[in-house]
């Protein structure tokens, strides 16, 4: 028997991040913060606040969007983790525009109808598209980390970073599960991204392209991450890190 996904659902999460980024009040910065949620999203404003507002859920690839967004918040939605890897990978290629569903149904040869299916998790058996997905994720796998290095940045500007981790916090330690295998997921993504990047494929300019797609105007992402990183290498190395301030 398959093991049933823990999270919560994409509503259920919808409704904790408007309840609590204000979006319910007619406040006119946090209206701006919803246009602005919206313009992420790629929706009009008119239908982000019937989304943010009246909860009324997108279909599709908008719906794709909303998902990997508050994901990107710290949300564990339970449709996400009912995907493999390989669907998680080709369903960001389309959130970030880096691929249609016509061009992945013309990679794949398969219908369009047959694509949202698979990338929903309703087609069972991937097997005999696991060798073209991967070739796909290997050409635009680099500019998806990229991509949500962008998304997270503007997630921080606008103030909304910290509501998911609010959600995360109620979960039982059974349920943190999740929370691991993503993390375990993008280390594992990042690695041969970041050992080309160091590498002498890429030049010192480059390398500080990167460093400033990822500043946030105190101090540079890359860095940050770095500390994090040595802290999760042990317990020891954690409390040493702990105690010099690495938050």
């Amino acid at each position: 028997m398959k093991e049933k996904a823990v999270g919560h659902s994409t509503l259920e999460c919808l409704k904790h991040f408007c309840k609590n980024a204000g979006f319910d009040t007619h406040d006119r910065a946090m209206c701006r913060v919803r246009d602005g949620v919206s313009s992420l999203l790629g929706i009009d404003t008119g239908t982000g606040y019937c989304l943010f507002t009246k909860f009324r859920m997108p279909q599709g690839e908008k719906l794709m969007r909303l998902q990997v967004f508050l994901e990107l918040l710290g949300y564990v939605l339970v449709e996400r983790e009912k995907l493999d890897m390989d669907r998680k990978n080709l369903t960001d290629l389309v959130v970030f525009r880096l691929l249609t569903i016509a061009e992945i149904s013309r990679g794949l040869r398969i219908g369009e109808d047959t694509v949202h299916r698979l990338l929903s998790g309703r087609t069972e058996n991937i097997d005999h598209h696991l060798t073209k997905m991967k070739e796909l994720w290997a050409i635009y796998g680099n500019d998806v980390v990229v991509a949500k290095m962008r998304w997270s940045k503007k997630i921080g500007g606008l103030g909304l970073d910290f509501i998911g981790e609010q959600f995360i916090g109620g979960l039982s330690p059974f349920d943190k599960r999740p929370i691991l295998t993503e993390a375990a997921r993008l280390i594992n993504e990042l690695l041969p991204f970041a050992k080309r990047i160091v590498s002498d494929e890429f030049t010192p300019p480059e390398r500080e392209e990167l460093r400033r797609l990822t500043t946030d105007g105190r101090v540079n992402g890359v860095f940050d991450l770095s500390n994090v990183l040595t802290a999760l290498c042990g317990e020891r190395a954690r409390a040493q890190t702990k105690s010099g301030g690495v938050s």
